[in-house]
């Protein structure tokens, strides 16, 4: 999960739900708020990755919960290394 604001956080509970129930594997949180980052990361059991890159080499998927202008920036790098990128912003 990159971005973990207010919206962020909703969703961090709800991967949290998920991984709880089998759902998911739910590996982490990374946000330029490291302190909230790892508020979340200790609620819910997962890393709160130091860096961005960081996070993508540990993730097989993300979900960008950050200000709309900056999806394509943070998706761009994740996208080039993957095998399958699917995108939806709104």
């Amino acid at each position: 999960m990159l971005g973990v604001g207010s919206l962020g956080k909703e969703h961090v509970r709800i991967y949290g739900e998920l991984a709880a129930a089998g759902g998911v594997d739910f590996v982490g949180v990374h946000d330029v708020a490291r302190e909230t980052a790892q508020k979340l990361a200790q609620k819910y059991h997962v890393r709160a990755f130091n860096s961005f890159s960081e996070a993508v080499e540990a993730s097989d998927a993300l979900s960008i919960v950050t200000p709309t202008a900056t999806h394509f920036e943070l998706a761009k790098p994740f996208c080039n290394a993957a095998d399958m990128c699917w995108w939806k912003s709104l």
